[in-house]
């Protein structure tokens, strides 16, 4: 029987058996059937009744239940390996190398169009009106395609994003059906067909020609490819197959076009003194141009004795940069024929430019939704809609109850869909908040940050709930463990430690980290604070001009709309804001209503 070759996978129909990079992957018996249905059948869009013909033989099953399958593959394969072509069904878009120069002769379409009721237990289906993407109020998991991580605030506005992510936003990787384009198709410089987020980590150099130099940037390249690999957006070339550039002078557009990727990582590392210096860059392999770039140093000892000192922070980098890029990309493609995963994109642009956090989520959302018409199962749209649902909470109260359960049924599919996607735990913890669990919200966040542990986001995000159940003090150090692990995360982290000081009453350190958290965001809740924390130290001058700025940014705000808001129901909170926040904004002259 053929065996099926193709970028780092291998099927073997006879053993039944799906190979990663020469290493067997367990998947269920329906995933495997799915898998070698559609590789029989990939010169041709199967409908999904054939498929559920197929792979459930003789049984009514439930459509959600190929889904749930398809989706299971692409976690394998990546999310570009099979495309749903809307209304039609599904193709598989990889090219397999058989063993034998033989192929086997197309499989014809089944004549089948009746429907298949339920029997196995289907996936939780969406609410009506949640067939459309994202939201986001703490800290948006970075990398997803969706907002900047400008645009969010704990417990409140949320962004990408997703990009990060918002990013943040993805069935990471979804992409055009095959009859339009595939893997293998040749990238061009404008709108090339290789998958979203697809790069290649190219061999670090070691200018300095030394023996441990040398293996210092083969390490960081290896432990580059694996750790970035680990994002769900991002779709990455093997180790192996990058390291067949070593040395060679390279033309971008060439070895975009051989590896079918959009974006080339270089990079080099030298010695300088007592550490090491590390020049990193992204390239578009469309257009061979570098579109971002950066220098990270580091001192030796620290090099040696964690390896991921070095790898941590480029991840971080690269996965904002990358974001950013694809982001920039889909601005200048047209809409009409956009799919799911675009339109997630263009959502967070929409988002983004929008300067009324609420109006540019309301805008998002549309897209969002047209999104999931497409694919109701794409956890990056399910992302982006959750976000949206928060920063509506955040900033339209009135309609709390609606928001919440909605937000709650929104973001336990997610978790059904893709339990592996630190993303989804994000949204969970934010749905489990807004109904003040606070338990399960942090047994949610800790395992966004065990999925994730290389983000910065969900540590700060912790530390806002510390805040939220009357414990400050216990936040402080969070914050300091987040500037630690990214550096380049520095205003969310000083806008929460300037928090905490504020309710802990040490309004002149709280000043501090507001005033520098003021210079990296202009966000409306570091007025907020600066106020109070201003009033309370009789500074009136600055609280003045403080209460200016917040009022410029939300007219006509009151203590009423803050208390409206119902971010926690803990007793020892609820006298901290009393006591430190709300005393404070009334001796400022912040009208009560």
């Amino acid at each position: 029987m053929t065996t099926y070759r193709f970028d780092r996978c291998e099927v073997r129909p006879a053993e039944r058996q799906l190979l990663v990079d020469g290493q067997p992957v367990p998947i269920g018996a329906r995933a495997f059937d799915l898998l070698l249905a559609l590789i029989e059948r990939r010169d041709r869009v199967v409908s999904k009744n054939e498929l559920l013909d197929v792979v459930w033989p003789g049984l009514v099953v439930e459509e959600n239940n190929l889904q749930v399958q398809v989706g299971a593959l692409r976690k394998v394969l990546g999310q570009t390996a099979i495309a749903t072509v809307p209304g039609r069904g599904y193709r598989f878009t990889l090219q397999p190398e058989e063993d034998k120069a033989s192929s086997l002769p197309p499989i014809p379409a089944a004549n089948n169009t009746q429907s298949h009721p339920v029997v196995e237990a289907p996936v939780p289906a969406a609410p009506a009106d949640a067939r459309g993407p994202t939201g986001d109020s703490a800290a948006r998991p970075a990398g997803a395609p969706g907002v900047s991580p400008r645009r969010l605030r704990w417990a409140a506005v949320s962004a990408a994003a997703i990009l990060l992510i918002v990013l943040a936003t993805l069935s990471w990787n979804y992409w055009k059906p095959a009859s339009q384009t595939t893997h293998a198709t040749v990238a061009s410089a404008v709108g090339g067909t290789a998958p979203w987020f697809s790069v290649a980590i190219l061999p670090f150099a070691a200018p300095g020609g030394g023996a441990a130099d040398a293996q210092l940037a083969e390490s960081l390249t290896r432990d580059l490819t694996v750790a970035f690999g680990r994002i769900r957006v991002v779709r990455v070339v093997s180790h192996a197959l990058a390291s067949t550039y070593k040395g060679k002078a390279i033309d971008a557009r060439v070895v975009g076009r051989e590896l079918n990727v959009r974006y080339l990582v270089e990079g080099e590392v030298r010695l300088a003194g007592e550490g090491f210096i590390t020049d990193i860059q992204l390239i578009d392999t469309g257009t061979a141009t570098q579109v971002w770039s950066n220098r990270l140093k580091l001192e030796r000892g620290s090099a040696e004795q964690d390896p991921g000192a070095l790898v941590t922070p480029l991840i971080q980098q690269l996965r904002v940069a990358l974001s950013a890029a694809e982001r920039r990309r889909i601005g200048t493609q047209s809409a009409s024929d956009a799919n799911a995963l675009e339109l997630v994109l263009r959502a967070g642009n929409v988002w983004e430019k929008e300067t009324d956090p609420l109006k540019g989520a309301l805008e998002a959302r549309k897209l969002y939704d047209e999104a999931l018409r497409l694919d109701p199962n794409l956890v990056d749209a399910l992302l982006g809609r959750g976000a949206t649902l928060n920063a509506e909470l955040d900033f339209n109260p009135g309609t709390r109850d609606r928001l919440v359960q909605e937000l709650d049924v929104l973001s336990m599919r997610a978790v059904v869909l893709d339990p592996d996607d630190p993303r989804v735990w994000w949204l969970r913890s934010r749905a489990l908040v807004w109904q003040w669990r606070w338990e399960a919200a942090l047994e949610a966040n800790s395992k966004e940050q065990s999925l994730d542990p290389t983000r910065a986001g969900p540590i700060v995000e912790r530390a806002w709930m510390m805040n939220m159940i009357g414990k400050p003090a216990e936040a402080l150090p969070l914050v300091d463990r987040a500037l630690a692990l990214n550096p380049l995360d520095v205003g969310s982290a000083l806008r929460m430690r300037c928090r905490s000081y504020l309710v802990l009453g040490r309004y002149k350190e709280a000043i501090g980290a507001c005033e520098k958290a003021g210079t990296f965001e202009d966000l409306w809740v570091v007025h907020l604070y600066l106020v109070a924390a201003y009033a309370h130290e009789g500074e009136v001058a600055k609280a003045e001009a403080a209460k200016a700025a917040l009022l410029r940014r939300r007219p006509g705000f009151s203590i009423a709309d803050l208390k409206a808001r119902g971010t926690s129901n803990e007793p020892a909170w609820l006298q901290q804001v009393e006591t430190h926040l709300f005393a404070g904004l009334r001796k400022a002259g912040i009208p009560e209503r």
